[in-house]
């Protein structure tokens, strides 16, 4: 692994500093340490397991204090490196963390604002219908009684001349007689011909209003089926 291939560079390089190394023996091979290896002992086990019980100072030409020494000084810098390995990882999972909490944020003020602007637009086209309605119900209400005064002039004047045609008669037959006695007719029964042909005035009035209701009753309906009809051919 690489911390198998780290000593043994270092080794080499021990070794070509203190001298020539015997021709009779191999260079011994450094252990490699895993960070996930358990129970991996003291550095003077692990090496003497690898050196063996024949390799001696004097076989390798080395101080196996010193040896171990800069073993123990090569685990000790690599823990300090894994240990600054794991802080930069942790370091670069909090910046990544914090920029997509950072994006998230301007997405979700981009989105808000946005909706703000709609919210805004609504508003101000609800201030023109509201306005516009009000417009329109001001002359609404003045065209309604502008209609109103006409009506009520006018009913007055049918009124009135209702009143001088009853009177009218009423003056003709006064001056008519009975065509049987030959006598004028009785001014209680013409009253009571009057009244009964008021009455039927009125209620001959109240059947044409009703008429006319029910006209408008079934424009309004034809109205609603046509639209209706025109809205099921547009689908369709």
């Amino acid at each position: 692994g690489i911390n198998a291939e780290y000593g043994k560079q270092w080794y080499q390089r021990r070794v070509r500093a203190l001298g020539p190394k015997p021709s009779d023996k191999a260079i011994p091979r450094i252990p490699s340490i895993r960070p996930s290896t358990p129970d991996r002992g003291t550095p003077s086990e692990d090496l003497e397991e690898h050196l063996g019980p024949d390799d001696s100072a004097s076989q390798t030409g080395l101080d196996r204090a010193q040896l171990l020494e800069k073993y123990q000084l090569a685990l000790n810098e690599r823990d300090k490196i894994l240990n600054l390995n794991s802080q930069c990882q942790h370091k670069i999972a909090e910046h990544f963390r914090k920029k997509k909490g950072a994006d998230e944020r301007q997405e979700v003020e981009k989105s808000v604002t946005d909706q703000e602007q709609r919210y805004m637009k609504c508003l101000q086209a609800l201030d023109e219908l509201e306005l516009e309605n009000e417009l329109t119900q001001k002359e609404a209400e003045s065209r309604s009684n502008e209609e109103k005064e006409k009506m009520e002039e006018k009913k007055n004047l049918v009124d009135e001349m209702t009143a001088q045609y009853f009177e009218f008669k009423k003056g003709v037959a006064k001056q008519a007689v009975n065509s049987r006695s030959g006598k004028p007719l009785a001014l209680k029964d013409i009253e009571q011909y009057i009244a009964n042909e008021k009455k039927k005035e009125e209620e001959v009035i109240a059947v044409r209003l009703e008429n006319i209701k029910l006209i408008n009753k079934l424009k309004k309906r034809e109205t609603q089926l046509k639209q209706k009809e025109e809205l099921a051919d547009g689908l369709h």
